[in-house]
């Protein structure tokens, strides 16, 4: 055997080894997890959807199937990039939910004495927001979905930031954080029961 062969077997017998998948006599795609199994299959069937992916920090919302609107988010300020396991820990969790309540500014945020027109001008001419959950909360609720189980995680949801998603990408205690105006724009378009589902 020629130096050039034996030198170009070695490269590729050391390529195939760093890379083993890359050799599949069948040409198969990687199977997918259950979870992405559950999403594909969720956003076929349903009207709405949201699909947040933790990995990329992007909240992706489907409309009959189709991406409409893409908005980039923050997620539990503890930075391991684990699944959330109990309550304190500061990490988003992943699974299905579904939307269980949409709410406007929390009044004990902000002081019972402010006008609706005094918190929108505070807003528009300074960005001043005061409620933690920016102006929008959509609450979630975990579900099990045709033998997929979500733990059952209490006060996880979707709100409006007080600081940009875009520069602060871990800043929340577990919910997954828009910048508020996105927020508002997420709210309008969503009901109670659509689909949530989060990704690592």
């Amino acid at each position: 055997m020629k130096l050039g062969t034996k030198i170009l077997t070695y490269v590729a017998a050391g390529w195939l080894l760093l890379n083993p998948n890359n050799f599949n006599s069948e040409n198969k795609p990687q199977q997918l997890s259950d979870l992405e199994q559950k999403v594909e299959e969720i956003v076929k069937k349903q009207e709405r959807v949201i699909v947040i992916d933790k990995s990329d920090f992007l909240l992706y919302y489907y409309n009959n199937g189709k991406v409409e609107d893409k908005y980039t988010v923050a997620i539990g300020k503890n930075t391991s990039g684990k699944n959330k396991s109990k309550i304190g820990d500061n990490l988003t969790p992943e699974g299905i939910f579904k939307i269980q309540e949409k709410s406007k500014i929390d009044e004990n945020y902000l002081g019972k004495y402010k006008t609706d027109l005094i918190r929108e001008l505070e807003y528009s001419l300074f960005n001043i927001i005061r409620s933690p959950f920016g102006t929008r909360w959509m609450r979630l609720k975990s579900q099990s979905y045709k033998g997929f189980k979500t733990p059952d995680w209490k006060g996880i949801g979707i709100h409006g930031l007080r600081h940009s998603p875009k520069i602060f990408k871990y800043q929340t205690e577990g919910c997954v954080g828009l910048n508020v105006k996105d927020a508002q724009k997420l709210y309008n378009k969503v009901d109670i029961g659509d689909y949530v589902i989060i990704k690592p």
